[in-house]
């Protein structure tokens, strides 16, 4: 829903539904919180809109917590241009290229690249093949040898990655880096309630643009295109909006779990 009345923000919602155990189901919403001032400090625009929670969100979330694999919880807010033909969908990732190439085998966390038969390798794709672990992303790399995130034996095959997002970043803002998204502790009652309300992430805004959305990943870098995507939406109803050299934008977090 949307509320023009109350501070300029914008909001979203993101639902998913997994099973907990047989007969029992959790639920997991996420919402943006984004508020627009100009340079004098008044409130221009709100919006309330339902997210989306992208499949390689829900797979860190599950791999992190249950296996109890190393992790740094380092989060980060970006901005995306006009929404009304890049609307973000579950297979969406931070690469924005694909691949498919044969003869290729990963021998620790060392990929070797054979033969590209199409696209272009690149770090930040999910990859997958006969024997890859789920969940492997290139981190860097050149050439026929590249990093991946999971180590791993894989014989030679065909490796290719078949997802990426089509929607561009927007950084016209004049932080360095992503604003962080900087989370304090979670409510203890069902639902369990996180986010990064004492500590906002704020965008200063340099030029004259159109934002359309936003997602949430772990990688600080502007325009960088690895890392882990959790979430992105779509500003709804009134749709994209324009925004000017001087405003801010201040962006909240929210995730909730209910366990039913």
């Amino acid at each position: 829903m949307q509320n023009e009345n109350a501070a300029s923000v914008d909001v979203v919602n993101a639902g998913i539904q997994m099973n907990k155990v047989a007969g029992e189901n959790m639920s997991a919403k996420g919402r943006f919180i984004v508020e627009c001032f100009d340079k004098d400090g008044n409130l221009k625009w709100l919006e309330d809109n339902e997210n989306l929670v992208v499949n390689a969100g829900i797979q860190d979330m599950n791999y992190r917590y249950f296996t109890g694999s190393s992790y740094t919880a380092a989060w980060y807010v970006g901005l995306y241009g006009t929404a009304a033909s890049v609307n973000p969908v579950a297979t969406d990732t931070m690469a924005t290229s694909t691949f498919s190439a044969t003869g290729s085998s990963i021998s620790g966390t060392t990929l070797t690249i054979g033969t590209v038969t199409s696209g272009t390798v690149a770090a930040g794709q999910l990859i997958s093949g006969t024997n890859v672990l789920a969940g492997t992303y290139i981190t860097a790399g050149a050439g026929s040898s590249w990093t991946v995130s999971l180590s791993q034996t894989v014989a030679s095959t065909t490796i290719s990655a078949a997802t990426a997002r089509t929607w561009a970043e927007n950084t016209t803002y004049s932080n360095a880096t992503r604003p962080a998204a900087t989370f304090g502790y979670a409510t203890v009652a069902n639902p369990s309630v996180i986010s990064n309300s004492a500590s906002v992430a704020v965008f200063n805004i340099n030029g004259t643009t159109t934002i359309g959305g936003a997602f949430l990943t772990n990688n600080s870098t502007k325009g960088g295109v690895t890392g882990i995507m959790f979430s992105a939406s779509d500003f709804q109803s009134p749709g994209d909006r324009s925004v000017v050299s001087g405003d801010t934008l201040n962006v909240t977090y929210q995730f909730s779990l209910t366990a039913t």
